[in-house]
């Protein structure tokens, strides 16, 4: 009886066995190769960020991070005390994240190659090298609130970076390989790799030479005037194309959190201000286009008026007695502006500042634009329309301002301003182009021609004559800004000048703003206006734009000079091969040998000026970059395993196929930049 049923059972054993591994065997087979194979990403190349020239703003270089399983560490205790000293990390709170039941997870970024071999020497079992990608900004502080930074996992944080961030980003890509039960890959297992898509490039339409232009001359007035900041845009009328965008304090992207806040917004952009008088422009271009005023009809100004319970008065003590609209302007004399913006009454005063792009926002491609505040027609009581005209009660974004002047410059058409010109992938192929946007006609073309007039005049019998470059027309407007605080107006200035030029065929319009200068005279003729003539001037040599009108000696004595090409030198031989052509030097980077200037070799500069000189190492690509280093042989390696050697040598990897490596490119043994990407075949044997 005992026999039967052994054979019984035995007999339902066997069959059960031929069910699993006839029948179902493909199925526990799948089951069983799922477990195993375990899928990773791989990291794309995040694109760069460029201005219109293909001048990089930033990029990514290879940087070597430590990840730690801390289940397999046979000593936690002892790792932490091998690798805090040279990670630099609290050997306390590192063993805390080294202890058994720890997620795995990275322990420290930005690993140099020295720290590398010493941990290597140290064997600690259960660390991996993850090389990734690190964002290097080549520039520095130029352009830094505009760029933006990205976060230590490459997304993009603030600026173009955080606004472009899908675009630059790239979609990942996907390595799903056999693993052991320590998540190591089984050699000659399952490997199918799915190639990561790289990140496009973003070209801005900012152009180098004249963001630099702008910052260095903000950053001077600043000084001078003992003001708090400033901040300059420069546009391309026509076309809306922002062609530099500068606040000062500024911030070097590469250390974000160096500066606050506060001083990493692009403030003419993000934040907005009362204009002052650059806002009469708006109130005079409404009252010739209904035909309630034209250039030449005579105004009396007293010296005060009175509005409801609110006494306007004039800068000039008495008044200026009777004058043309024009003259007015040129004055910039408040109480005609305020009489105009009654008899244009509520609806259609704020018609027409709505219609130049006040009170909504511009469409800017950047993050966090601010709209200004207006007050709604309920509230725009008579005394609200008679301090708008001077630019009192309202508040605007720079970039507001800038449009609307363009829209004067261009015929009378408001643009959409903005910042990405083109995207292209990382062979250069263009992917697409941004086309300029009309927003919409703000005034008829002899309307436009009036106002046009008026500004000129501003520069040549106004209050602006100081923003004139010698040989240049330009038409502008002055503005000096009370700043208002505890519900009321204290002694706190805006001084500001908006310009365009040449005033006949504009190229560029241009706003500066000095925020509480601290000097006696705080006009804005007499503290923004030199420095729109300094920016100008720059900008019109720079663009080769001819002048239109003689030169006098006593101009031309003011004396450009040729900026000698100091590549290749060090610190001392750059700095005086400059002095010797009559310019300064403003360095950046902590390198021996000059790689990059701006403006560049056998352009024109006055002399004075600084010339802004990038240092970096020998053979180096950027001030963080590294010297040449020794590509590793990686044939017949996984992978996993070449892309370890690769980092280790600090070289980024872009493999085709999936096996192992049979070729690569460049060949080992050769000498490269730390950084330069290693292309490898794979095939399986």
């Amino acid at each position: 009886m005992s026999l039967i049923l052994v054979i019984f059972l035995y007999s339902i054993l066997f069959v059960r066995l031929t069910y699993i591994q006839v029948f179902k065997a493909s199925e526990y087979a799948e089951e069983a190769l799922s477990q195993r194979v375990k899928p990773s990403e791989v990291d794309p190349v995040r694109g760069r960020i460029l201005d219109r020239n293909g001048t990089e703003l930033a990029y990514s270089i290879t940087s070597n991070s430590i990840f730690v399983r801390p289940q397999d560490l046979k000593d936690p205790q002892k790792a932490a005390a091998k690798l805090a000293p040279i990670l630099g990390l609290d050997q306390k709170k590192l063993a805390e994240q080294l202890k058994p039941g720890q997620k795995p997870g990275i322990i420290a970024r930005k690993v140099s190659y020295e720290a590398l071999r010493s941990i290597a020497a140290q064997r600690v079992t259960g660390l991996t090298v993850l090389a990734q990608g690190q964002r290097f900004y080549p520039k520095g502080s130029l352009a830094g609130q505009l760029v933006g930074f990205a976060g230590s996992d490459n997304q993009g944080l603030e600026g173009m970076e955080a606004q472009c961030d899908r675009t630059l980003a790239g979609t990942a890509g996907l390595l799903q390989a056999e693993r052991d039960a320590r998540g190591n890959i089984i050699p000659g297992g399952q490997e199918v790799f799915t190639p990561a898509v790289n990140g496009l490039d973003v070209v801005l339409t900012i152009d180098e030479n004249i963001q630099y232009s702008c910052e260095k001359h903000l950053e001077s007035a600043v000084r001078e005037f003992g003001a708090k900041g400033g901040f300059a845009v420069a546009m391309d009328p026509m076309t809306g194309e922002l062609l530099a965008i500068a606040t000062y304090p500024f911030t070097n992207p590469n250390e974000p959190f160096a500066s606050s806040t506060k001083q990493r917004r692009l403030t003419p952009i993000t934040d907005s201000y009362e204009p002052g008088s650059t806002f009469k422009l708006i109130v005079a271009a409404a009252a010739i286009e209904e035909g309630l005023a034209d250039i030449d009809d005579k105004f009396y100004d007293p010296g005060q008026i009175k509005v409801a319970n609110a006494t306007i008065r004039c800068w000039k003590a008495g008044g200026h007695g009777e004058q043309t609209l024009a003259e007015a302007m040129a004055n910039s004399c408040n109480p005609v502006f305020s009489s105009l913006a009654l008899k244009l009454g509520p609806e259609k005063f704020m018609h027409y500042v709505t219609a130049f792009g006040f009170g909504s926002k511009t469409g800017v491609d950047f993050p966090g634009e601010a709209t200004g505040l207006l007050h709604s027609l309920k509230q725009f009581r008579v005394v609200e329309q008679a301090t708008y005209a001077f630019g009192q009660g309202i508040s605007v974004s720079g970039l507001q301002l800038v449009s609307a002047l363009s829209a004067i410059a261009n015929g009378g058409t408001l643009m959409r301003p903005y910042l990405v010109k083109e995207l292209r992938d990382t062979s250069g192929t263009l992917v697409k182009r941004t086309n300029p946007a009309k927003i919409r006609k703000v005034l008829s073309d002899a309307t436009v021609a009036k106002v046009q007039k008026m500004l000129h005049d501003v520069t040549t019998i106004g209050s602006g004559t100081k923003a004139v470059p010698p040989g240049y027309r330009v038409a502008g407007k002055t503005g000096t800004a009370q700043k208002p605080e505890s519900g009321g107006y204290g002694d706190k200035r805006v001084s500001s000048f908006m310009g365009y030029l040449p005033a006949d065929e504009p190229r560029v319009a241009v706003l500066v703003a000095i925020d509480e200068p601290s000097t006696e005279n705080r006009y804005g003729g007499t503290v923004a206006a030199p420095v729109f003539q300094r920016i100008a001037s720059d900008i019109m040599r720079y663009m080769e734009v001819a002048p239109s009108e003689k030169v006098t000696a006593s101009e031309k004595a003011a004396q450009l000079t040729k900026v000698p090409n100091v590549i290749g030198t060090v610190r001392t031989q750059a700095a005086a091969l400059l002095r010797s052509a009559g310019l300064a030097m403003a360095s950046e980077g902590e390198g021996a040998v000059a790689t990059e200037m701006v403006p560049r070799p056998g352009t024109s500069a006055a002399k004075g000026s600084a010339v802004i000189i990038y240092f970096a190492e020998q053979g180096s690509k950027g001030e963080k970059g590294g010297p040449d280093a020794v590509v590793p042989d990686l044939r017949g390696k996984s992978l996993k395993s070449a892309a370890i050697a690769a980092g280790i040598s600090g070289f980024s990897l872009s493999p085709e196929g999936s096996g192992l490596v049979y070729k690569q490119s460049p060949a080992p043994g050769g000498k490269y930049l730390k950084g330069t990407q290693i292309t490898v075949w794979l095939r399986t044997q």
